[in-house]
């Protein structure tokens, strides 16, 4: 047996199924904003499981991925097909172009460079740095030095002049503490 709100969902999905198969939009004309507005909200809660589970109803996922709803005025709404993906697949077909050979390519040549740093060494050094970074730090707080001012490289001369005013350093008791944490 199912309830009002199983029907419900269900016919909600057969909207976005209807629109996404037919070439002309789902047009919903409603009593007043208010229930457009609350209409739209569950259009897009019924398909919530599909999109993060795709494999659940890959076809409602593929729907709910290719249309788009859009107030024709207050109290309408228009479920239709996105027309730019569209327009842009089927230029990209008369130019010869391979959608999905493109759409892989970057995220391929990013993983190699990726995988080529940390072989090199890339995450090593950037440890090696910053260990080196937080003992010299940590030597001029166990020292009671005022720490001058940290600017990201390239940020200009004109602020390091400007310290760390002694009363604001860490005392020696909390320095020891930062470099034995119990």
């Amino acid at each position: 047996m199912t309830s009002v709100t199983q029907k419900r969902t269900a016919l909600l999905q057969a909207l976005w199924r209807k629109a996404f198969q037919e070439p002309k939009p789902v047009t919903i004309r409603l009593k007043d904003r208010k229930e457009a507005n609350r209409i739209r909200f569950d259009l897009y809660a019924s398909v919530r499981a599909a999109k993060e589970n795709p494999a659940l109803d890959p076809g409602l996922n593929e729907a709910a991925a290719g249309c788009s709803i859009t107030y024709l005025d207050e109290q309408t709404l228009q479920i239709s097909r996105r027309t730019v993906e569209d327009s842009l697949a089927d230029a990209a077909k008369e130019f010869g172009i391979d959608l999905e050979a493109v759409s892989a390519a970057p995220t391929t040549e990013l993983e190699a460079r990726f995988r080529e740093s940390l072989a090199g060494g890339g995450m090593a050094k950037i440890a090696a740095a910053q260990a080196e970074a937080d003992r010299k730090r940590e030597a001029k707080l166990a020292e009671g030095q005022p720490i001058p001012y940290e600017l990201p490289p390239g940020e200009g001369e004109e602020a390091t002049d400007r310290a760390v005013k002694p009363s604001q350093t860490l005392p020696p008791s909390y320095a020891a503490a930062l470099r034995n944490p119990k």
